[in-house]
């Protein structure tokens, strides 16, 4: 937390497989394709050239919290954007924030894949 207390710590944790290398394959297959093909959401623009980007946007009812959830093979990110109260974040000061969180994104991951 912001005071450097530990809150949740798994390491010393045995990992347990929750869900199928299957559905695992297709899930990355499906979101990996939300970033790199579809024109439809704003993931088009978290993508790092070079890199198998999978990822997913999303925002809370009325606009009140926006996010980006993605990462490669090597490195996982996730951007939210919002207020400590509740407040639309749509087009303030003309710029989406959801776009911002997709540059944002892509700016810090390529970072970490270099």
């Amino acid at each position: 937390d912001r005071n450097d207390k530990v809150i949740l710590d798994n390491r010393n944790n045995i990992p347990i497989q929750v869900y199928s290398a299957e559905t695992a394959s297709i899930m990355n297959r499906l979101l990996t394709y939300n970033v790199n093909n579809c024109a439809h959401t704003f993931a088009s623009y978290a993508g790092v050239y070079g890199w198998d980007i999978a990822g997913k946007t999303g925002t809370t009812n009325d606009d009140k919290d926006s996010w980006f959830c993605g990462g490669s093979s090597y490195c996982t990110l996730a951007v939210w954007t919002g207020f400590d109260y509740p407040e639309s974040i749509s087009k303030i000061e003309d710029f989406d924030l959801l776009t911002y969180n997709m540059f944002y994104f892509r700016h810090t991951l390529s970072l970490c894949l270099k």
